[in-house]
């Protein structure tokens, strides 16, 4: 600290020397330090918080709809063979869930916890990027994930067609895999259901008056079966008795059509085939609402940018996208919490810049001279970004608030020498 106050007193001294000449270079040097902290910072980057090592990794597969859980087991643990030994542990890995994976019937998961070491966040990285890409396009799968860590990138798409809302999801989805820093782009739009749809023919309903819910719940008895009555054991349980059609004759689609649905006048049994259409549909798996609106949804993950900078670019291009009549983007995850606690975080500041001065105000007993001493605030932040830029950080949650206590130390510094000459 000594050399420090003999190094501040000297450069004091000559800048009182040639006052104008000295002053104008010292203000010249200080506005080049501002300046050159703003250039610095696209090159520093910002995030939300800093990616961490999560310790794991996670495979996730997704199979075609319909596929058994054997055929999501063997897939799992085929691929799962090819990650490396070194950065798993066996023994504690949880086994497969195949067909047990959230929202999905035909998926399967498989995690694995790392091991101790400095390269293992590295080794992480690579595993997870080099077994990203190769399977991205397969059209018998589509590869979930592969990696431990979170994927900030969350933009919604919000409409009331559906087949609309799919389409544009997909274009958008293409459009982000071209922005650099973006990996792992995952569609909320999945395969549906195959299923069947049976609709009443217009003459059914004029003729004989038969609506959807009389033909669902006819339907529902013949192939789900309803309860009858009930049996009593020798104990006193009560037991359901279930009717419904023997196994044989619900088997195929074809054989609804053969069930009688309604009678006539006379007491003649009215097929199905009479009244109704039995045509093949996809249900959708789950339907997600926002805003009272149906909802699908893009999610990606960032690697080798920081996800603030990801995240303005894909800004910039929902700006740049236009959509159908009745569609609109929401774009959500951590970007938006970036945006949330940064705009809180320069309040904060401001704030505290406000408080400040106050208190220098009332220290120095006039409102020009904390003017001359805060004026070294913003010359604060070229050490700040030169720091961040040589550990590699970003402007993160956690380095905006150190910025904030920095801000708030070098007036109270900076009151201390002003104290000295003054005597106050």
């Amino acid at each position: 600290m000594d050399v420090l106050h003999v190094a501040y007193e000297r450069l004091i001294r000559w800048v009182f020397v040639r006052p104008k000449r000295n002053r104008a270079i010292v203000l010249a040097v200080g506005a080049a330090s501002f300046v050159g902290a703003l250039a610095l910072a696209p090159l520093v980057g910002s995030e939300f918080v800093p990616q961490t090592d999560q310790g794991f990794t996670q495979l996730a597969i997704r199979m075609t709809v319909g596929s058994s859980l054997q055929r999501s087991d063997e897939k799992v643990r085929r691929q799962w063979k090819r990650l490396s030994p070194r950065s798993r542990r066996s023994p504690r890995s949880p086994p497969t869930s195949a067909g047990r994976a959230p929202g999905c019937r035909s998926a399967a998961t498989r995690s694995a916890q790392h091991r101790p070491g400095r390269a293992r966040e590295a080794r992480a990285h690579a595993e997870a990027g080099g077994r990203r890409d190769p399977r991205r396009d397969r059209p018998h799968s589509g590869h979930r994930g592969l990696g431990g860590f979170d994927r900030p990138i969350l933009v919604t798409v919000l409409g009331n067609d559906a087949q609309a809302l799919a389409r544009a999801a997909t274009e958008f989805a293409e459009k982000m895999k071209a922005i650099p820093g973006i990996t792992d782009v995952e569609l909320s739009v999945k395969p549906g259901i195959p299923a069947y749809a049976v609709r009443l023919k217009p003459g059914a309903v004029r003729e004989l008056g038969l609506t959807a819910p009389q033909l669902a719940a006819s339907l529902r008895a013949y192939v789900n079966g309803e309860v009858g009555t009930y049996w009593s054991t020798p104990d006193g349980e009560q037991i359901e008795v279930l009717l419904r059609l023997p196994q044989a004759q619900r088997q195929r689609v074809a054989q609804m059509g053969e069930l009688p649905v309604a009678f006539a006048k006379d007491g003649t049994p009215i097929a199905l085939a009479s009244v109704a259409t039995i045509e093949p549909v996809t249900n959708p798996e789950v339907i997600r609402r926002q805003d009272l609106q149906r909802r699908e949804a893009i999610f990606a993950g960032v690697q080798g940018r920081p996800a603030g900078d990801v995240g303005a670019d894909v800004q910039k291009l929902v700006k740049e996208t236009s959509l159908p009549p009745g569609l609109r983007f929401d774009v959500g995850g951590a970007t938006k919490e970036q945006q949330d606690a940064f705009a809180a975080m320069l309040g904060a500041m401001a704030l505290a810049v406000i408080f400040i001065y106050i208190v220098l105000a009332s220290q120095f007993g006039s409102f020009l001279q904390p003017v001359a001493i805060m004026a070294s605030l913003p010359l604060s932040l070229i050490g700040v970004m030169l720091a961040l830029l040589a550990w590699r950080s970003t402007l993160n949650v956690f380095s905006m608030i150190g910025l904030i206590m920095l801000m708030g130390r070098s007036p109270r510094m900076r009151s201390c020498w002003s104290t000295l000459p003054t005597g106050r």
